[in-house]
């Protein structure tokens, strides 16, 4: 039986680090804060404002996850995994799709997130 100490103990970075990389692997992305902890939207539309890697080896992802808390300027990250590609970006939240779109083409990103309706809107 564990004491309490172990059971209120918080999540280590590892373990938050492996929760990032299967839910990339199995749904195909995440989006979360600078602490590694999952943050979902109920709408509105998540749009990448900068690229920090792009690598078909898993090993890159989890370096640059590894890094991640050290960057405190980006409150909101996301992985995403697409055509044998990790990707990892910085974010932005924003409601308006208009205004999405506009960030996203600023950015020569190819589409953005949808999070009421759970996909992505492609450009």
């Amino acid at each position: 039986m564990k004491n309490v100490n172990e059971i209120n103990k918080p999540y280590s970075k590892e373990s938050k680090i492996k929760h990032l990389i299967n839910k990339t692997l199995i749904d195909g992305g995440i989006s979360f804060d600078h602490d590694l902890n999952e943050v979902t939207f109920k709408d509105g539309f998540v749009v990448s404002i900068r690229n920090i890697i792009e690598s078909n080896m898993l090993i890159d992802l989890k370096n640059a996850l590894h890094k991640i808390d050290s960057n405190k300027n980006c409150c909101l990250f996301g992985t995403w995994f697409n055509e044998g590609i990790f990707y990892l970006d910085s974010n932005t939240w924003v409601m308006d799709k208009d205004e999405a779109v506009k960030i996203a083409r600023a950015n020569n990103e190819i589409a953005i997130w949808n999070c009421k309706n759970n996909c992505e809107v492609k450009l």
